[in-house]
């Protein structure tokens, strides 16, 4: 008979498996990692897995979902003391996209198409947009006809370029991010 889950050791384990889950992205590949490995790590079976994801591909959405939210606990604690001065929220994306810790840090572009094919475009958990909006919301001084999509659009450029880093040298590198979150902080202060 299966066993059956308190809700609270739902959330447990849910919350083990995904912190396994990227606890291993920061040693192996995406493709590396084996659904045996985590749960054997969770002490669950392997077709328990599946009552708390769907499928692998949305399991490592979670984990997106939870590398995208930890970086963003920075920045609500930054905007909480009101909006910052410019150069400000300048310094903090420039950090962030230079610290290695973002999705692109652990998948591939290709890998992260595969996963967002998998989940539905209205999904509540992708709400990249709603964030951008949420920060556009929150500059006071800011114009009206912003599109939030452009603020994802353009993290998703920095993400990207921080994690070809290997491809610049290190000055060049460093001036593409500081081009790349300038224009993201012209367009937040409009």
């Amino acid at each position: 008979m299966p066993r059956i889950f308190s809700e609270e050791d739902r959330k447990i384990i849910h919350s083990k498996l995904i912190n396994i889950g990227l606890d291993s992205l920061k040693t192996k590949g995406y493709r590396e990692i084996s659904l045996d490995d985590v749960t054997a790590k969770a002490g669950i079976a392997k077709g328990t897995f599946y009552n708390f994801f769907p499928s692998k591909e949305r399991y490592f959405y979670e984990i997106m979902q939870k590398i995208k939210e930890d970086n963003r606990v920075e920045l609500r604690e930054l905007l909480a003391e009101g909006m910052p001065k410019k150069e400000k929220l300048e310094a903090y994306f420039y950090k962030r996209y230079t610290c290695n810790n973002t999705v692109y840090s652990y998948f591939t572009a290709e890998e992260i198409s595969r996963i967002m094919r998998t989940i539905p475009q209205d999904d509540p958990d992708n709400d990249s947009v709603e964030f951008a909006r949420d920060l556009l919301v929150s500059i006071e001084e800011r114009k009206t006809d912003f599109k939030p999509e452009v603020v994802v659009n353009l993290c998703n450029v920095l993400a990207l370029a921080s994690t070809n880093q290997d491809l610049l040298e290190k000055t060049g590198y460093e001036e593409t991010i500081r081009v790349l979150v300038k224009a993201l902080a012209d367009y937040l202060y409009g």
